[in-house]
């Protein structure tokens, strides 16, 4: 039987003084067909100096991210779409201000790339 492709990948990370960045979710989007990132505390609480937006369940399989993930807002990048979304339940719900074909809808989170999966690892699933 083969294992389930993730996701979702987690992995926490640091300055080079060893202090926290944060720990960063990696979620492939299905609308823009491309990674979203969000950043949430890790273990060792908020990143110094930073505002952090996001908070998660600690579950990669069954992600849920608090708080939405707005992407290319301003269409600073005007070849790729506007993207807002929750992500609930291993779910992605996208919103009615999204500029792609998924607005309005809510999908099963897919799979991640091999890629995105194996160069940036599963610390936490």
């Amino acid at each position: 039987m083969s294992e389930k492709p993730p996701v979702a990948v987690a992995r926490a990370a640091v300055n080079q003084k060893n202090e926290t960045l944060g720990t960063y979710i990696w979620i492939w989007c299905p609308g823009c067909d491309q990674a979203h990132t969000a950043v949430v505390p890790d273990d060792r609480g908020i990143p110094k100096g930073r505002v952090v937006f996001w908070s998660w369940n600690g579950d990669v399989d069954n992600l849920t991210i608090g708080g939405s993930i707005l992407v290319n807002a301003g269409q600073e990048h005007p070849d790729y779409p506007l993207c807002h979304s929750f992500v609930r339940d291993g779910r992605i719900e996208f919103l009615g201000d999204c500029t792609h074909e998924l607005v309005g809808q809510t999908v099963d989170l897919p799979p991640l790339p091999e890629w995105l999966a194996r160069d940036y690892g599963a610390e936490h699933g």
